[in-house]
């Protein structure tokens, strides 16, 4: 048995040792089931770092870089994927990531983050429609969006180059 059916397995038993599975987690547990064989990586880490915190169904998802380790293909399905579960399960995640494109698909905000000090100094709104689809990266108001983005991260490491450059002593 791999690690997320281990995961799944043994939260399962925990709540139903406690009497408190209800017909939500069994949905839960079940959905992420299929979100495992979606995603077709059963034994590697990145299934249990997208996967298990599902299972218990939490409030907030707080993740970091949950598909960089995927191909551009399988990132793509793990996205849609994780959109169907949001918006079947209502849960807030938030998310530390490094690609834009993937950044503005599946947020309705998107902090920006100054290099040093490390602080959030942009909050752009997403008000791109849901439900969402690939194909919308093609879109004007996402590619929009990305031009913000892109402008403020270029702009950023400019800042931070130069400031880097200026205290360098050899």
């Amino acid at each position: 048995m791999n690690t997320a059916k281990q995961n799944l397995k043994t939260i399962a038993i925990k709540a139903i040792d406690r009497g408190k599975l209800t017909p939500r987690d069994l949905v839960a547990s079940r959905t992420v089931d299929l979100f495992l064989d979606i995603v077709g990586c059963r034994s590697t880490s990145i299934t249990t770092r997208t996967s298990s915190p599902l299972a218990i169904y939490p409030r907030i998802l707080l993740m970091d870089e949950p598909f960089a380790a995927l191909d551009y293909q399988t990132s793509l399905m793990m996205q849609d994927s994780l959109l169907n579960l949001w918006e079947e399960f209502d849960t807030t995640m938030v998310f530390v990531m490094l690609d834009v494109d993937e950044s503005i698909f599946l947020s309705e905000r998107i902090l920006l983050m100054r290099a040093a000090p490390r602080r959030i100094v942009k909050d752009n709104a997403n008000s791109l429609p849901r439900p969402r689809y690939q194909m919308i990266s093609s879109e004007a108001e996402f590619l929009e969006i990305k031009r913000e983005c892109m402008e403020f991260i270029r702009a950023e490491s400019v800042r931070t180059f130069k400031a880097r450059l200026c205290s360098w002593n050899p």
